[in-house]
């Protein structure tokens, strides 16, 4: 089939896949055993809406098994750099008890993943369990509520956590964490009150996405950074304005 342009788009069939996962950010949930010691359970179906995180989990896992009980988690985000580490514990449980299925892909029990895996504990402020040190960002956090999924021979949940705090590495940062994100009006924002420079419709003032107002001050989300569907979601809200 070509298309204006030239350009040649390959055909396509309709599928049924076992499962419908495309890839969302790696994270490692900090969660705790019931003998009060810090289990990681490594995912990648996790995404974020505000301060409220969704994860897409098997209710089977001792993670979720841990968290129905004590709602306390960490949620550390995976960069590069922990591959092999992730690597190391990926096959390993927190559950005495597994399934045949699991034992037959390869599981075995550990009760201590941060050894195995060679990662550093981190206290928690506000949390009852053990950050990742070597992660770039912690995020912590209580489950609010799980949701079973699928019919009635499923095992798959979803859990609602609400963010408490989030703890980022010092070279992720712009210029001490300084910067606006776009979808919510300078008026909301808590970044924005302390900045009174802004135009006679209370927008922050920027020239591609660099304040021109506020020194080190970055925006995201504005105009030629967003999607066709970012731009037209409901409720969002332009922050800024190009000078």
């Amino acid at each position: 089939m070509f298309v204006p342009g030239g350009v040649v788009l390959g055909m396509k069939r309709i599928v049924e896949p076992k499962v419908l996962y495309f890839g969302t950010p790696v994270v490692i949930i900090s969660s705790c055993n019931p003998d009060g010691s810090t289990n990681l359970g490594p995912m990648s179906s996790a995404w974020w809406l505000d301060y409220t995180a969704m994860l897409g989990m098997s209710g089977t896992s001792q993670t979720v098994r841990n968290l129905t009980e004590r709602s306390d988690c960490v949620l550390n985000l995976v960069d590069p750099a922990m591959v092999a580490a992730l690597d190391r514990i990926a096959l390993l449980t927190g559950c005495r008890e597994m399934s045949e299925g699991k034992r037959a892909r390869g599981y075995r029990y550990e009760p201590d993943k941060f050894a195995a895996g060679g990662l550093t504990r981190a206290p928690a402020d506000l949390v009852d369990v053990d950050a990742v040190r070597e992660s770039p960002i912690n995020l912590e956090g209580r489950v609010v509520a799980i949701y079973k999924l699928g019919g009635p021979d499923s095992n798959l949940c979803s859990l609602e956590v609400t963010v408490l705090r989030v703890h980022v590495r010092e070279d992720l940062l712009m210029n001490d964490d300084r910067y606006f994100a776009g979808g919510a009006p300078a008026h909301e924002s808590s970044l924005a009150r302390g900045c009174q420079k802004l135009d006679a419709d209370g927008m922050q003032l920027h020239r591609k996405a660099v304040s021109a107002t506020h020194a080190g001050l970055g925006h995201f989300g504005v105009e030629f950074q967003r999607t066709f569907s970012s731009n037209t979601l409901r409720g969002a809200h332009r922050d800024s304005r190009s000078s």
